[in-house]
């Protein structure tokens, strides 16, 4: 996408590519977003940055939908972690700033040296979606019990150097073993470096990952094979995000009933 600024704009620069139905599917910023990956490979891809210097400039849009909603420590070891890549027809790229705004259509289109038709591609990105979305539930999760066991350990350390917390540090230990066993269910927490998986076994997100890298790399139809092995996975999470779901309903809420005695504000759960 090329466009010419007279001169270098103050404010923010946006530049957002919608559907033929005027929705954005995705938007891009002159502003840095400020995320750094905590190492190298893990954790979703980092949009780049919208230039907006005097003159001509040039964005690359990857063709690809936003991805899923990784942790920072997550590695799709021979996965993948992007987004679903756009089916080819209408789209439009917006670029706005201050007051200012211009906007022009374009055509993506498909690969002529391929077979594939219109109805395989929606298939594929269907389906990308599907799993884009299970990736992106199953790391919500990761994020809440890691929210709650760090509240769980603040609330325990601080009640027993108050010299009220025996019974709050036995319970918060039960209830900090259970959230672990969940979350190393979910992710493996083991890897440290890009080559870790190849010793340390995969969890449910990596699986995820594995499968959405190979319904991206198709270029066409899924294969039935892909839909069995997602319809095994989805289970799996859904049995997960059922224990997850007993653990705040019962041990969280006996835990937040016993430190409310001692008269201290319990675990926030947020949405």
């Amino acid at each position: 996408i090329f466009y010419t600024l007279e001169d270098e704009p103050e404010d923010d620069v946006a530049l957002e590519i919608l559907d033929r139905d005027g929705a954005v599917l995705r938007r891009y910023s002159s502003r840095p977003s400020g995320r750094k990956p905590t190492k190298p490979a893990f954790g979703a891809p980092i949009d780049p940055v919208v230039p907006k210097k005097k003159g001509m400039n040039r964005f690359v849009w990857n063709l690809t939908y936003p991805g899923p909603n990784l942790t920072d420590d997550a590695l799709m070891y021979i996965g993948y972690s992007g987004g679903p890549v756009a089916v080819p027809g209408t789209y439009q790229a917006k670029l706005s700033y201050g007051e200012f705004s211009a906007s022009a259509s374009f055509e993506l289109l498909k690969d002529p040296r391929v077979a594939t038709t219109l109805a395989d591609y929606q298939e594929q990105f269907k389906l990308l979606v599907q799993i884009r979305d299970k990736l992106t539930l199953t790391h919500d999760a990761i994020r809440s019990i890691r929210d709650i066991r760090q509240q769980v350990q603040a609330l325990s350390k601080r009640l027993v150097e108050a010299g009220q917390g025996e019974d709050v540090e036995t319970a918060a230990g039960a209830l900090e073993g259970e959230l672990t066993r969940l979350e190393n269910e979910l992710i493996q927490t083991q890897n440290e470096a890009h080559q870790d998986p190849i010793n340390f076994p995969p969890r449910l997100d990596t699986r995820f990952g594995f499968l959405y890298g190979y319904v991206h790399r198709l270029n066409g139809k899924p294969t039935e094979g892909a839909y069995h092995r997602f319809n095994d996975l989805k289970p799996r999470l859904a049995e997960k995000l059922a224990r997850y779901q007993g653990v705040k309903e019962n041990e969280l809420a006996a835990f937040n009933a016993l430190v409310r005695e001692k008269g201290v504000l319990p675990v926030i759960v947020g949405r």
